[in-house]
């Protein structure tokens, strides 16, 4: 139509003689990755605008999804360029553009004649990946989150600081993992990804969503396998992370799931019965009918022996309850519960010696403070993610006060099926920030108090080392409890009917 515009694609194509048309190739540089159509020189002319920059290349690696964008500088010997010039384009141009890897020379390569030399490009190194200075995971959420980033991305370390995209990752591989996270009980949605995608606040968002969520189901922590599943629940605090990393060393044939608590929306169970006719049902919708096999770490394995008891009760089989570390509920300290003191030691587990000045600081204002205002005040020491809301976290907080409150009225009873106490060997260290504290001593009963409920007979104790806490976040304490797991689950377990 005369006066029109008329958009140039860019594409060669001849035609033939019957009306058709070939595709040839490309008359300019333009490149499609993932469906975006990319011109590089764009990408380069933005290069062009960073300081250090004296040249700049953008090609294409790799084939099909994992084709990605490269950029060759030569620049300025400067600490930290990848990052740097990754931060600098990312105000300028889409994420699609975003080379993955930055790759700094002192001069372009050449060919006899003078030409650039693409073929003697040098393939991106460590050097070459935007990455901020390696900070190990912390929790379970994070440590999960890196795996599956090593994994996708065929990268050796993660750091809770780096960015997925950095890193070289691309929607297509955020959509793969979306689904791995779906396949260890977690939600994470693409939406998130793309507005946290760094590591630690990624995981501090999905931790944020179950806070809120209300919890309908048993969560499938690992759900292949052919055996009957097993059910963990929650510690005293609500945690079930802790399954996460279990999991990855319990026999592949056992199906695993966690049963989430009432989220903080939801009414609060009024008593421990209540407590466990919830777990029930959620148990009951992925095995309608037993043997059933529980297990339950710290205060909230109680919960797990009030399962029992109640499915028992009903006519239920149950062939196997093991309790991590479990003290009896006359064993659970009277003292009333000071949340901001336990919300202080399970966060200071976390740094292992680092940081000391931030923690120091934020134990002067323990006695001074609400839960809220703690939980902000370590936020803004960066001890703690920012992007959690501390009202909710502090709900959360409450509710495990409320579940030892329940547990000190609980009267469990005797019953009729071995009970295996997985019990650590060694004591928990001393708080460095409480002045004169004494290392906890390790108690004479490694029953912890389920002697004086159960009779001998249908007590099992099985010795696993580390301490209380370790039991799940020292790698090596936690495959050592994984494997006597097994041991007790192929004794007990295997050959029986399913």
């Amino acid at each position: 139509m005369p006066g029109a515009r008329m958009y140039r694609t860019g594409d060669l194509a001849r035609y033939l003689s019957e009306g058709n048309l070939v595709y040839v190739g490309r008359n300019d540089q333009q490149v499609k990755i993932r469906g975006f159509r990319i011109e590089p020189g764009e990408i380069e002319a933005r290069l062009m605008e960073y300081p250090a920059v004296r040249e700049s290349l953008v090609v294409t690696g790799g084939k099909g999804e994992d084709k990605r964008l490269v950029a060759y500088v030569v620049a300025d010997d400067e600490e930290g360029l990848a990052q740097h010039l990754r931060s600098h384009l990312s105000t300028r141009l889409p994420e699609y553009m975003i080379p993955s890897a930055f790759v700094r020379l002192g001069a372009f390569p050449l060919t006899r004649n003078g030409k650039l030399d693409r073929r003697a490009l040098p393939a991106p190194d460590e050097k070459a990946v935007a990455r901020q200075i390696y900070a190990a995971p912390r929790g379970e959420t994070e440590i999960a989150l890196a795996d599956i980033w090593r994994e996708l991305l065929g990268i050796e370390q993660v750091s809770r600081h780096d960015n997925f995209f950095a890193l070289g990752g691309h929607s297509l591989l955020a959509i793969r993992m979306v689904n791995l996270i779906a396949g260890q009980g977690l939600i994470c949605t693409l939406n998130a990804l793309f507005q946290f995608p760094v590591l630690s606040e990624l995981a501090a968002k999905i931790t944020s969503d179950l806070l809120s969520q209300p919890q309908t189901s048993a969560i499938p922590v690992r759900p292949g396998g052919t055996a009957l599943p097993l059910f963990f629940v929650p510690s005293g605090m609500e945690d079930y992370s802790y399954v996460y990393g279990l999991a990855q060393h319990i026999r592949s044939d056992y199906p695993v799931y966690t049963l989430p608590w009432p989220s903080i929306s939801e009414e609060p169970m009024a008593t421990m019965k209540e407590h466990a006719a919830r777990m029930i049902n959620l148990m009951k919708a992925v095995q309608p009918a037993g043997p059933y096999r529980i297990a339950g770490y710290s205060s909230g394995g109680i919960l797990a022996y009030a399962i029992a008891q109640w499915l028992l009760h009903a006519g239920e089989e149950v062939n196997f309850l093991g309790l991590i570390d479990t003290p009896a509920p006359h064993d659970v300290s009277e003292e009333p519960v000071q949340l901001n003191h336990l919300f202080f030691a399970v966060l200071i587990r976390q740094f292992g010696g680092e940081h000391t000045e931030e923690i120091a600081a934020l134990y002067r204002r323990i006695d001074e403070l609400n839960l809220v205002q703690f939980i902000e005040a370590a936020q803004e020491l960066a001890l703690y993610p920012a992007s959690l809301r501390p009202d909710l976290v502090a709900k959360r907080w409450e509710q495990g006060e409320h579940y030892i409150q329940i547990v000190e009225e609980y009267e469990p009873q005797a019953l009729a099926v071995t009970l295996h106490q997985f019990y650590a060997m060694e004591p928990c260290p001393p708080n460095p920030f409480v002045a004169d504290e004494e290392p906890k001593s390790l108690t004479m009963d490694p029953s912890l108090g389920w002697a004086q409920i159960m009779p001998d007979s249908l007590l099992q104790l099985i010795a696993v080392p580390g301490n209380h806490a370790s039991l799940m976040e020292n790698k090596e304490h936690r495959i050592a409890l994984a494997q006597a797991l097994n041991r007790v689950l192929a004794m007990h377990c295997d050959g029986e009917a399913l």
